[in-house]
């Protein structure tokens, strides 16, 4: 059996309601994970890291577990294990439109906003 004392898990970078999602989610993996592997503890390390190059190296420099978005850049090149699952059960696909008074009219049918396009910063 592995035994696994402590588990640092960067929180930071998110809003207070996702923090503690995602901890209540790792808390419950811990403890379903508990007979086969022992009890761990959480640290969990909400520190603000604003530079992408910061947040990149993040698991460099302590941390064993971060949740991310899936492909993000920040994290290319490096070595880390991806598990294929959504811990926030499509969470993030919600969205909420938010216009400036000026392009209100922009939003108002379907086919004016199909005809956008969108994007993620690339430093996701």
């Amino acid at each position: 059996m592995t035994t696994i004392k402590s588990v640092r898990f960067w929180n930071g970078n998110k809003s207070a309601y996702r923090q503690q999602f995602e901890f209540d989610v790792l808390s419950l993996l811990l403890t379903a994970t508990a007979d086969s592997h022992g009890h761990a503890t959480i640290i969990d390390d909400r520190t603000d890291l604003p530079l992408a190059e910061q947040e990149g190296a993040v698991l460099e420099h302590g941390s064993d577990v971060l949740v991310t978005v899936k492909g993000n850049a920040k994290f290319a090149g490096k070595r880390f294990i991806e598990l294929a699952l959504s811990v926030t059960k499509q969470l993030l696909g919600q969205r909420i439109l938010f216009a400036r008074d000026d392009r209100v009219a922009d939003f108002t049918t379907t086919e004016a906003i199909k005809s956008m396009s969108v994007g993620v910063p690339e430093t996701c």
